[in-house]
């Protein structure tokens, strides 16, 4: 059968956020449109976030609200890896 990687959040009270894609960052930043990207056949990349910020950047409208906004700061997120056959 196929492989696949399950992704667990193992903090307290952590919420893993990720993405997983066949395009790379530089690709997707390079791309103006979507016909212009070609997926990768044997990578998938996973981009692991702690928090995502709320919407409004204040570029072009209000700034995002303050219980939504990310401080800087240090942030950790636990997890584990576990591969399995689909």
């Amino acid at each position: 059968g196929k492989k696949g990687m399950l992704i667990v959040s193992s903090g307290a009270g952590d919420s893993l956020q990720f993405t997983a894609s066949r395009y790379t960052d530089a690709q997707l930043f390079a791309a103006r449109h979507t016909h212009e990207l070609e997926p990768s056949k044997d990578s998938i990349y996973v981009r692991l976030d702690s928090a995502q910020r709320g919407l409004g950047t204040g570029s072009c409208g209000p700034q995002t609200l303050p219980d939504y906004q990310i401080n800087a700061g240090v942030y950790e997120i636990n997890f584990w890896l576990k591969p399995m056959r689909l």
